[in-house]
C-alpha cells in the first residue's frame, strides 16, 4: 500500500464509504482529450468513489458527465472564464489551462472557490493546489499536499488552507455526508 492508498482509505473511512464504486476508467481517452496526465490520486479517487459531494466540497468526477468531451469541455470553459476575470483583474498571478505552468481545475467549494492543480512539474504526482477565489476578490492560496490530502485535512478539521476554513467549521453539520444520489 503507498501513501496515496492510505489517504483514500482514510477518506472513504471519513466519509462513510464502504467499498468501491468500480469505476474502471479509461485514462489513456481522458489523458488524450485533456492534453495532459492527472495525478495519481486524482486517479484513484475516480476509480474509488462515485461522482457526488462531500458536504460543501466538489471534486469534478468524469462520470457527472455524459462523456469525456463534455468533461473536457466544461473544464475548458470555467478556463476561459477565470482567464477573462484575471484579466479585468489586471494582476492576477495565475493563468488557468493545461499547459505547464497553468492551473487546472479539480474541483470546487461550493459557488465560492476553485481547487486547481498547479501544474508545475512534468509529474503529475508533484501539483500542488491553489485555492482560487472565484470572484477573485481574495488572493489565491496555496496548499503544498495532494488534492486527496487536502480533502482529508478539511475532513478531519485541521483547517489547511486559511481562505477555506470555514469548510473545517462547517464540517461538523456536514459531517461530510457521502455523495449525492
Amino acid at each position: 500500500m503507498n501513501s496515496s492508498d492510505s489517504v483514500i482509505d482514510r477518506l472513504a473511512n471519513l466519509v462513510g464509504w464502504e467499498g468501491s464504486a468500480n469505476n474502471k476508467f479509461d485514462w489513456p481517452a481522458l489523458v488524450e482529450a485533456s492534453g495532459h496526465d492527472f495525478p495519481p490520486d486524482y486517479r484513484q479517487y475516480i476509480e474509488r468513489f462515485p461522482a457526488g459531494n462531500l458536504g460543501p466540497l466538489t471534486v469534478h468526477h468524469p462520470h457527472e458527465w455524459p462523456g469525456l468531451a463534455d468533461f473536457v469541455a466544461y473544464a475548458r470553459n470555467y478556463h476561459e472564464v477565470m482567464n477573462d476575470r484575471a484579466e479585468v483583474k489586471g494582476d492576477y498571478p495565475y493563468r488557468f489551462g493545461e499547459s505547464p505552468g497553468d492551473l487546472c481545475m479539480w474541483g470546487a467549494v461550493q459557488a465560492d472557490y476553485l481547487l486547481c492543480w498547479h501544474m508545475t512539474s512534468a509529474s503529475p504526482s508533484g501539483w500542488p493546489t491553489v485555492v482560487c477565489d472565484i470572484g477573485m476578490g481574495e488572493a489565491p492560496e496555496l496548499y503544498g499536499g495532494t488534492m486527496t490530502e487536502l480533502l482529508l485535512a478539511l475532513g478531519e478539521n485541521r483547517k489547511p488552507v486559511p481562505v477555506i476554513n470555514y469548510v473545517t467549521e462547517t464540517s461538523l453539520s456536514y459531517k461530510f455526508y457521502p455523495f449525492r444520489e
